[in-house]
């Protein structure tokens, strides 16, 4: 990460989880296409208008990447950080990762919000189908052409707090983290 996201994880305790809707990948959150086949088209009216399901999946799905290696990788170096810009290696593990983070509350909600790590599969798109078919799960399928991210994800959905009301934004939002739990070494 920046140099700058993260000086904003330590001073502020928090991770940005990010909309589902803010990645560049079409395919975010997809179904492969034998899944996606069987699956009827449908949306919905809700006080906004007409909704599509899968929109607004991607809208209340946020996400927090990690990459798993032992070693640094230069393709994830330049993929993610732009050219000058400082950064920073954070080295953490899931375990460290799960125990560190905190209960995400959204204002007016009732209870806390679950978060779930899960390690990506990487699938041939038009052929593979899904070990994980949950809502979540969703989230951690992705192409096999990106395998070599090699994606740990937390996830986090926030359709429940929506469905009681709850005001939820389209971009990321912040999940408090304890820090000296999270963070096992940092390389500049």
């Amino acid at each position: 990460m920046t140099v700058e996201r993260l000086l904003a994880v330590v001073s502020g305790r928090s991770l940005y989880f990010a909309s589902a809707r803010q990645f560049a990948d079409d395919h975010e959150g997809a179904l492969p296409r034998r899944e996606a086949e069987r699956m009827p088209e449908v949306s919905f009216e809700t006080n906004h208008g007409i909704v599509n399901p899968f929109e607004e999946l991607q809208r209340l799905t946020k996400i927090n990447c990690w990459h798993e290696r032992d070693f640094e990788s230069v393709a994830m170096w330049e993929r993610y950080i732009p050219a000058g810009v400082d950064a920073t290696v954070t080295k953490s593990s899931i375990r460290r990762l799960g125990s560190a983070l905190g209960d995400c509350y959204v204002e007016g909600a009732r209870a806390p919000e679950t978060i779930v790590i899960k390690r990506v599969e990487y699938l041939d798109w038009e052929a593979d189908t899904s070990q994980d078919r949950s809502m979540l799960g969703r989230f951690a399928s992705r192409r096999r052409e990106i395998q070599d991210e090699r994606e740990i994800r937390a996830l986090l959905s926030l359709r429940i707090a929506e469905e009681f009301g709850c005001a939820i934004t389209e971009m990321g939002v912040l999940v408090p983290v304890t820090v000296d739990e999270l963070v096992e070494e940092i390389v500049v």
